[in-house]
């Protein structure tokens, strides 16, 4: 049998059986370029967008990841120099809890957070990235920003800085400033958890918050925890004073006593006693523990040893930060149920070698290193 087309006939079978070879072909390459792992249309990521609330961070080339391999963000590694983004387990998989474990602890007003020394602010100013970037709180609480030069920021909210930098921004440097300020690093404010928690260790405040949030944060509490917990607070005074208060675990966690429920504040420590130690008021004579708080570098409870030193412990807690008044080091010591206050120049005792300055501790003894406000 002989099949006959006309034009229009032949014209449409022609178009047709291109447009078939079109999508095999097309099909073949997508499923090349895929390979294992899916579909994929193209490597390339759209350039940044600009907004009024943040410049755009440049991206460094990227290398074609080959089929099959691991992304380098999936890996946690990176050139070096790079960004490294680490995979951590969940809270309290088969790991032991970690004594300088660090984390950022909740709040729920980050806008009440007052900037210090020590901490990192983003400072953006819209579609102006020469005047924008990234800048420390120096020890005497300000910035050098490139414009305006010295600003002081300790002790403000980041909204009233960026107040304080747009009006200064608006006096023959720019038309109409819009600025944003952030903290990327909090590194002024900080709390100790330790004890019989799942996750001790030191964590810095966003904001206000309260014990009951700090305990959340640490993973609460292990097994072995007792039915009290001491909160140590030097509060405003920068650690010219300390105050211990005991709560009762079981009245706010059970309960719900929310009367147990303490605000936390810079320096705070908090220490859950385990259920076989014996307890004696905050800073009874009978915990075989000890407290170093305020500026030092590792803050915290330390398990007691015999014929240790107030020299040792601070060496046992990092050294002095660069912000520490060394010489108005205070030693809290419980006796007979009041408060004793000794005023150490511990500064004299590690810089000038005068050991006969230097304190035998007792368990339960309290360090307090001050801070220098500028």
């Amino acid at each position: 049998m002989t099949w006959k087309l006309n034009r229009p006939e032949f014209e449409s079978l022609l178009c047709a059986l291109t447009a078939l070879l079109l999508v095999a072909h097309g099909g073949t390459a997508v499923a090349q370029q895929a390979g294992a792992t899916g579909p994929a249309l193209s490597t390339a990521r759209p350039d940044p967008v600009q907004s009024p609330f943040g410049s755009p961070t440049p991206r460094a080339a990227e290398a074609e990841t080959p089929p099959g391999a691991i992304p380098q963000e999936a890996a946690g590694s990176a050139a070096p120099g790079g960004p490294v983004t680490e995979i951590s387990p969940p809270p309290g998989a088969g790991q032991a809890p970690a004594r300088a474990s660090v984390g950022l602890a909740s709040t729920d007003s980050p806008e009440g957070y007052t900037v210090g020394p020590g901490d990192v602010l983003q400072i953006t100013v819209w579609q102006e990235p020469d005047v924008s970037g990234e800048f420390k709180v120096g020890p005497d609480g300000t910035v050098h920003h490139y414009l305006v030069g010295e600003v002081g920021v300790a002790g403000h909210s980041t909204k009233q800085i960026a107040d304080v930098l747009r009006d200064a921004l608006a006096q023959g440097y720019l038309r109409d400033p819009r600025v944003t300020v952030e903290v990327v690093d909090y590194q002024s404010q900080k709390v100790s958890v330790h004890g019989s928690i799942m996750r001790p260790g030191v964590y810095a405040l966003r904001g206000p918050t309260d014990l009951l949030k700090l305990l959340l944060d640490a993973g609460g509490l292990t097994r072995d925890a007792g039915s009290e917990c001491t909160l140590l607070q030097t509060g405003a005074s920068g650690g010219e004073r300390v105050q211990g208060v005991t709560v009762r675990l079981d009245d706010l966690l059970v309960k719900g006593d929310v009367s147990q429920n303490r605000q936390v504040e810079n320096g705070d420590v908090i220490y859950v006693h385990p259920k076989d130690e014996t307890e004696r008021g905050a800073l009874g004579s009978e915990d075989r523990s000890y407290f170093v708080l305020g500026e030092v570098k590792n803050p915290g409870a330390y398990k007691y040893k015999e014929g240790i030193s107030a020299m040792t412990a601070i060496l046992d807690a990092g050294g002095f930060s660069e912000y520490a008044r060394s010489n108005k080091t205070k030693l809290v010591r419980d006796k007979d149920g009041q408060k004793e206050e000794k005023t150490v120049k511990m500064g004299d005792v590690m810089e000038k070698g005068d050991r006969s300055l230097d304190v035998d501790l007792l368990p339960g003894d309290v360090i307090v290193v001050p801070k220098s406000f500028f």
